[in-house]
C-alpha cells in the first residue's frame, strides 16, 4: 500500500514535465559535487552512531555496533513505511550492544527528542529568512489553498491517513501493545529512573552531537544542489532541508518516496527555479541516498559475516526458546 502511495505521490510531482527535460538537467549535471556530498553523508551515519553510543554509554567510544544501528534503521526506513526501522534498531543495540531493551528504547526515544529540538530550532531560522514564504508553506501544509496543481491534493491525503491507519492497526495490536508497556513500565519502574537520570546528563553533549549530524545533512543538501546549478542562500537552504526532513519525517511511504520529490520540488519552484531543473536535483539526491545506504548496509551485513548470521545473532536465541517451550 505504501509502495502505491508512493507512485501516486510521484506521480503528482512529476505529472507538468517530460522525462526527456528530466534527461536533459541530469546531463548537464556536474559530478563531482557527489564526492563531498557523499562523503559528509557517511560522516553522517558515523555521527548518528556516536550519538547513540554516548547517550547509551556516557562516553564517545568508537561506535561499532552503534553506527552498524543507525544504518540498519535508515535502510530498512527506506525501504518499509512507518519508521519500522526505528525497532529493529531499539532490537539490534539490545542484542549487539548489551543495553537491553529498556534501556536501548530510552536511548532511541531521547535520540527522537533532540532530533524533534533541532528541527524546531533549524524552522526558526527557516522562518527568519523566508517567512513570507514560509507563510505560504504552512497555508498549504493546513489548508486546500487556491492552486490545486501546486499543493498536495486533499482527498489524497485523507487516503493516505486512513491507509496508514489501517496499516498501524494490521501489523500492531496496539491495545495489547499498550497493556505491555505498562506492564513493563510499572515492574521496572526504579531502572527506568536510574536510566532516565543518566541520559539526563548526557543530553546536553548528545545535543551538540545532534546539531552536528543536522549540519551535515544541510551540506549534502547543499553539495548535491550545486552540482546542478542551483545556487541557495543560507536560509533558503535551511527551508528546502526543513521540507525534506518533514518529508522523511511523514514516513508514510517507503525514504519519503514520492513526497520527498512533491514537496522539495513545490519548495524550490517558489524560491524560482526551473521544475526540470528542480525535479532532476531532487531525483539524483534522492537516489544517491538509497545507493549509499545500501552500500554501509551491504558493509555491516558482511561484518556480520552474512546475512544469515545477523539473522541468526538477532534472533536465534528467540527462536530456540520458542521451540523449547
Amino acid at each position: 500500500m505504501s509502495l502505491g502511495l508512493g507512485a501516486a505521490l510521484f506521480y503528482f510531482a512529476f505529472r507538468h514535465v517530460e522525462w526527456s527535460q528530466i534527461s536533459s538537467a541530469l546531463r548537464r549535471a556536474q559530478p563531482l559535487w557527489l564526492l563531498p556530498a557523499g562523503f559528509i553523508f557517511l560522516t553522517g551515519l558515523w555521527l548518528r552512531g556516536l550519538r547513540i553510543a554516548y547517550l547509551g554509554e556516557g562516553r564517545a567510544s568508537v561506535p561499532k555496533p552503534y553506527a552498524s544501528g543507525a544504518v540498519l534503521c535508515l535502510a530498512v526506513n527506506n525501504f518499509i513505511p512507518l519508521r519500522v526501522g526505528e525497532l529493529l534498531k531499539i532490537y539490534y543495540l539490545a542484542k549487539r550492544a548489551g543495553l537491553g531493551f529498556l534501556k536501548s528504547s530510552m536511548v532511541i526515544v531521547a535520540e527522537r527528542v533532540l532530533d524533534v529540538i533541532s528541527l524546531l530550532l533549524l524552522m526558526g531560522l527557516a522562518f527568519i529568512g523566508n517567512s513570507s514564504l514560509f507563510l505560504v508553506w504552512l497555508e498549504k501544509l493546513s489548508g486546500p489553498g487556491t492552486d490545486s496543481s501546486q499543493g498536495l491534493p486533499w482527498p489524497l491525503i485523507a487516503v493516505c491517513c486512513l491507509l496508514v491507519a489501517a496499516m498501524a492497526v494490521l501489523a500492531f495490536d496496539i491495545g495489547g501493545l499498550r497493556r505491555r508497556l505498562w506492564l513493563l513500565a510499572s515492574a521496572l519502574l526504579g531502572q527506568l529512573r536510574e536510566i532516565a537520570r543518566a541520559l539526563a546528563k548526557r543530553l546536553p553533549a548528545a545535543m551538540a552531537a545532534a546539531l552536528l549530524i543536522w549540519l551535515a545533512d544541510l551540506f549534502f543538501v547543499w553539495s548535491m544542489a550545486e552540482g546542478f546549478q542551483i545556487h541557495l542562500s543560507f536560509f533558503q537552504l535551511l527551508f528546502l532541508q526543513v521540507t525534506l526532513s518533514l518529508a522523511y519525517a511523514s514516513s508514510v511511504s517507503p525514504g519519503a518516496l514520492g513526497l520527498y520529490e512533491l514537496m522539495g520540488s513545490w519548495v524550490l519552484e517558489s524560491l524560482g527555479f526551473a521544475t526540470d531543473q528542480a525535479l532532476a536535483y531532487l531525483l539524483a539526491a534522492h537516489g544517491f541516498t538509497y545507493v549509499l545506504l545500501f552500500a554501509a548496509s551491504f558493509l555491516v551485513i558482511a561484518r556480520e559475516n552474512s546475512l544469515v548470521e545477523l539473522w541468526r545473532g538477532l534472533f536465534g536465541n528467540s527462536q530456540k526458546a520458542t521451540i523449547k517451550s
